[in-house]
């Protein structure tokens, strides 16, 4: 039974020549990491150790959460990040400690909700294939009410959704929906970190059903496709297997 996620369907919308290579051939790749990737990663890491240890009833401290940060970022730190611009890597360590601190302070004591699940795996099995994906928190404030929580770290602006956004949200939102039917509200949060702020989303009825459309032509076209062009874009610059493909990047 072939596995879809998110991140698989978008891959082959993006480009299906990277498909192949990652998820039929399974080409071994070269890394590649921006900055902004590792920014990301290293603040999931402390979001996800911070949200454990309140489950477990204890609160770490600012500073604790800090000093976590700094240690990670300088463990594993590697000089073939790409810094795509004229700041080095302690500017964007203290952009990190930034984004950091202000959620900690904003949220703080992190009791709003109780929380079902972090790092939360969600399972959908249907005819065929087996749709899987990870949110990041999931919590339930009212036993009618189940939130999804999702960190964004991008600094661009943020009031209007990036249309792989709010797919990635509809899709989670529609599985939570299968998996908990009991359940009438459902919604998401996301906190874009740059800029100290949230978004809340609600999906309707008709959207849930353009996203189960969506699922399903998606997955038809990727099990129907017997070619895998490439797909130029300014994303190739950022892609592991620039050595097979050979694109041209300006």
């Amino acid at each position: 039974m072939t596995i879809y996620s998110f991140t698989r369907m978008h891959c082959f919308l993006q480009c299906p020549q990277k498909y192949r290579y990652t998820y039929i051939e399974k080409q071994p790749i070269t890394p590649r990491c921006s900055i902004h990737q590792f920014l990301g990663k290293i603040i999931h890491h402390q979001l996800t150790y911070l949200y454990t240890m309140v489950s477990q009833n204890t609160i770490p401290s600012h500073t604790e959460i800090i000093e976590q940060l700094q240690q990670e970022w300088k463990q594993t730190w590697d000089t073939a990040i790409h810094l795509p611009d004229a700041f080095d890597q302690e500017h964007y360590r203290q952009l990190a400690e930034t984004y950091l601190s202000n959620f900690y302070h904003r949220l703080y004591p992190f009791n709003q909700d109780k929380i079902l699940g972090i790092d939360q795996k969600i399972t959908l099995y249907r005819q065929g294939y087996r749709l899987i994906g990870f949110i990041d928190r999931l919590t339930q404030p009212t036993p009618e009410t189940i939130v999804i929580h999702e960190y964004k770290t991008t600094r661009k602006h943020f009031e209007t959704l990036p249309n792989k956004t709010r797919l990635q949200v509809l899709l989670y939102t529609y599985a939570i929906h299968k998996l908990y039917p009991q359940i009438q509200n459902i919604t998401a949060v996301l906190y874009f970190l740059a800029h100290n702020k949230d978004i809340r989303m609600t999906c309707t009825q008709q959207d849930l059903l353009k996203i189960q459309q969506w699922i399903k032509t998606t997955i038809s076209h990727i099990e129907q496709t017997q070619s895998y062009p490439k797909k130029p874009s300014s994303l190739c610059q950022w892609c592991q297997y620039q050595g097979l493909c050979k694109i041209r990047l300006n």
